[in-house]
């Protein structure tokens, strides 16, 4: 064995022992990430229910507030908050919005939206020897993946 080909497998052997290290904090991110995944989602899960439980307390508190007013008759209450300002309660103006049969709506009053069957047009143009003019391939990046492979595989 000469200098260059001791210096070769070294090298090899740094190269693999740098790879293997990268590869590792790979890994170790991955985890990290689905942990901080997994620990988000019950976190939302566990927000969202507490959320629902406020919004109930708030339709109930409003409900009796909605009765005690109904009992008299008030449109609109004045209750002291402290420091010399008050609570107005009161009803607002019902607001207005337009339901429609959308299968009974005339022509001219739909909004068509166009939109390309790409699916269909992705088939067609495998059959041709040329794009037209409206219509190019997109390539996008490669990305580094990893997956198990058994040994014997290799």
């Amino acid at each position: 064995m000469n200098n260059t080909e001791t210096k070769t497998e070294t090298d090899i052997s740094l190269h693999e022992e740098y790879m293997q290290a990268a590869f590792e904090s790979v890994l170790a991110a991955e985890k990290e990430l689905a942990e901080a995944e997994g620990e988000l989602s019950k976190a939302k899960a566990f927000l969202g229910t507490k959320k629902s439980i406020a919004e109930g307390k708030v339709i109930m508190a409003w409900k009796a507030v909605k009765e005690l007013m109904d009992e008299t008759g008030e449109t609109e209450v004045m209750l002291p908050a402290g420091n010399g300002t008050w609570y107005k309660i009161y009803y607002t103006a019902p607001r207005q919005s337009l339901e429609v049969d959308e299968d009974a709506v005339p022509d001219e009053w739909v909004k068509v939206e166009r939109k390309p069957k790409l699916l269909e047009i992705k088939e067609y143009l495998k059959s041709q020897e040329s794009l037209p003019n409206w219509a190019h391939y997109k390539t996008g990046e490669s990305k580094l993946a990893w997956r198990n492979v058994k040994k014997g595989a290799i």
